[in-house]
């Protein structure tokens, strides 16, 4: 007689069957709650799994991505290269990927906006095929606080690159006077000597060839010691108000038979209403001379000198612009040339002390300075801006 096979659940497998809900349950509340996005998704990358996190992240109910690609939830630029990232993916035997190694991903809201992610990947193989679950973490913030902190890194590298540089030129200068105070007394003895024996001796003789020889060097020497002096010397300055094409006219005199024998032409492009400024008169003509006399250096074989004066836009400044056709200045030495003893002239033309001093005066006065050039050739364009008269007797010349 056969046995009468039970179709009825056994204690047993009811057991069983009971913790395999439970076991089930317990999962989908761990994903239910988890923190970071979870998706599952088949062998065809279609989205078996959503979770709340992955809801409130993306913008979309499960019902709405249930059976759908994954790629509707990345920027269309990287949906080619993330296919191609899992295929790949299933082919290293990998089971996990962890937080990070992905490089930089993102995402893609319901609403079209994108946002930065990190994610990691498993895959698992099951009796329907492999299965592949993403984790997402949404790193907005913490993008935001990284590049807030690369902005204030390169503040507080600028900052210190400018203290550096205060320190530096407050060294220079005492240092500077020092040597600038020894070799002036010797040099001016030389050249006393020196011309003295210049008009005992033949115009014609050689000796009175190489005594002007000599006469030149003592004379760049001087020159040298005059830009240190003129460099290390803060002074007390003597504030008036002065009408910035009037300083500009006056400085040309001294130099204008100069540039007329260079074969420079001079332009003068002047707003006709200009606010006067509150500064150092003789400063002011030296920052215009040396920077005149750097634009004729720049132009051995002739040019255009071209000088404009106008007002800011909210007009509580004056820009000054000089600009020539010369030589121009590389690239890799605009942010230099102002600092000092740096010089771009060949040996013996220049003592890199110049464009230093025009820095110092403008920034004594509360300006700024910088120079434009396009490259080799293409000329130089220095910018100036100063405050007005309003401006500057309450704010720059209380000290």
């Amino acid at each position: 007689m056969a046995k009468t096979q039970h179709t009825e659940n056994s204690p047993e497998s009811e057991r069983i069957e009971q913790a395999l809900r439970d076991s089930q349950a317990r999962f989908m509340g761990i994903i239910a709650s988890a923190m970071d996005a979870i998706i599952t998704i088949d062998n065809d990358q279609n989205m078996l799994l959503f979770n709340a996190a992955a809801e409130q992240m993306f913008g979309y109910s499960a019902n709405e991505t249930i059976g759908r690609p994954l790629s509707m939830l990345l920027p269309e630029r990287f949906r080619n290269a993330h296919r191609g990232h899992i295929h790949r993916f299933d082919q290293t035997g990998v089971t996990t990927r962890a937080m990070g190694r992905l490089g930089k991903l993102y995402g893609l809201r319901s609403d079209g906006h994108e946002f930065p992610i990190e994610a990691s990947i498993s895959q698992t193989v099951t009796s329907e095929g492999k299965l592949y679950t993403v984790i997402l973490r949404d790193i907005s913030e913490r993008v935001k606080a990284e590049e807030a902190l690369h902005a204030r890194t390169d503040e507080i590298k600028t900052m210190t690159q400018q203290l550096l540089q205060t320190a530096k030129l407050a060294t220079m200068g005492e240092l500077a006077a020092s040597i600038a105070h020894e070799l002036n007394n010797p040099l001016q003895i030389l050249s006393l000597r020196i011309e003295s024996l210049l008009s005992s001796v033949p115009e014609t003789s050689s000796e009175q060839r190489q005594l002007k020889v000599m006469e030149q060097v003592v004379g760049h020497m001087a020159h040298l010691v005059a830009n240190l002096l003129q460099f290390s010397r803060s002074g007390q300055r003597h504030i008036s108000t002065l009408e910035v094409r009037d300083e500009i006219d006056k400085t040309m005199e001294l130099i204008n038979n100069h540039l007329i024998h260079r074969h420079i032409t001079v332009q003068r492009e002047f707003d006709p209403v200009i606010i006067p400024i509150q500064a150092d008169r003789q400063q002011i003509r030296q920052l215009l001379f040396n920077l005149f006399s750097n634009a004729s250096d720049a132009m051995p074989e002739g040019g255009t000198l071209t000088i404009r004066v106008k007002p800011t836009g909210d007009n509580k400044q004056v820009m000054i612009e000089i600009q020539d056709t010369g030589m121009g200045i590389l690239p890799e030495e605009i942010d230099r040339v102002m600092e000092p003893f740096f010089t771009t002239k060949s040996e013996g033309k220049g003592t890199g002390l110049g464009l230093a001093i025009c820095r110092r005066i403008v920034e004594e006065h509360r300006g700024s300075i910088r120079l434009v050039s396009p490259g080799p050739n293409q000329g130089t364009r220095v910018e100036i801006t100063l405050p007005g008269a309003n401006e500057s007797k309450q704010k720059y010349f209380d000290e």
